[in-house]
């Protein structure tokens, strides 16, 4: 049934259409619009650049500690590997046995015969490793590099008294060591259970060094301190390859400073057995895949 005023029906039915087709259309034209619009999408990789470390993220460093007549100490290596988050470390007696060439040779029989670059052969080629970088110090060069970066905290684990020490003797407890001091600890010549005594040592102050200066990692400081501490010792390190694995460290770094913070560094113990007169030691099978696998 029609109302009684036809006239107004019909203008209100016109223009409810009307709007209807206008929606309608503005919807449609909008849609049109939009799909012309080139696109830029914003990936969250263009907002925030996320470093992610690769397997490639891996650094072994080979530092030789030398005595007062330039003979080997003691072999250390350090990994740095970003991607399982680790710093490995162990020291090798200098007494051990490497295989070079399809030859044995002990590391200081190396050095001797071609310095530290036949060294770095032999640790490469028993491990099954690569070192990219190696750094060689003595009596002159490790307490020089040491004053160009600062003390080095370190809580010694025994009392050392000799009269070659600098001082006399060195407690037990936590100390705050110079150059000098460090070197006579790593030259003790007395170390009371032998050389295997003296080699985790040293790895127990590699990795306490590491734990106070990775934290400067991105600073300034950190600039000015390597390029001291580099143009003291004998090395193949550069500035550039330091600069191209900074991000890495950065990385490290955050984990070891980050509010789960875990230390990165840990010591591992060579196995293996000395002869009788204490000349050659000779790494077990087990220790050198284990070691080849970290580092």
């Amino acid at each position: 049934m029609y109302p009684k005023n036809k006239r107004s029906y019909w203008l209100r039915a016109f223009m409810i259409s009307y709007a209807l087709a206008f929606i309608i259309l503005c919807f449609f034209a909008f849609l049109a619009v939009a799909a012309l619009m080139p696109q830029e999408k914003l990936t969250y990789e263009e907002e925030i650049s996320v470093y992610l470390p690769e397997s490639t993220d891996k650094r072994t460093v080979m530092l030789l500690f030398l005595n007062e007549e330039q003979q080997p100490l003691g072999c250390t290596l350090l990994s740095f590997n970003a991607l399982r988050q680790e710093i490995p470390i162990t020291t090798l007696p200098a007494q051990s046995i490497l295989t070079c060439f399809s030859d044995s040779y002990t590391i200081s029989e190396l050095f001797l015969d071609g310095g530290i670059s036949r060294v770095e052969d032999g640790i490469e080629q028993t491990f099954s490793i690569t070192v990219d970088g190696y750094m060689q110090m003595d009596s002159q060069v490790l307490p020089a590099a040491m004053d160009a970066v600062g003390p080095l905290e370190f809580y010694m684990p025994f009392t050392l008294k000799h009269a070659a020490l600098s001082p006399a003797e060195i407690s037990e407890g936590l100390q705050l060591f110079t150059g000098q001091q460090l070197y006579s600890v790593i030259a003790f010549p007395a170390y009371t259970g032998g050389e295997e005594v003296r080699c985790k040592l040293i790895s127990e102050l590699s990795a306490a060094f590491i734990d106070q200066y990775l934290p400067l990692i991105g600073t300034e400081q950190v600039d000015r301190i390597f390029k001291s501490a580099i143009n003291e010792v004998k090395t193949d390190i550069s500035f550039k390859d330091f600069e191209d694995f900074k991000e890495a460290l950065c990385f490290l770094h955050q984990i070891l400073d980050g509010p789960n913070g875990r230390r990165l560094t840990y010591a591992i113990t060579p196995d293996g057995i000395f002869s009788q007169d204490l000349q050659t030691f000779t790494l077990s099978q087990n220790s050198i895949l284990k070691l080849g696998a970290l580092l």
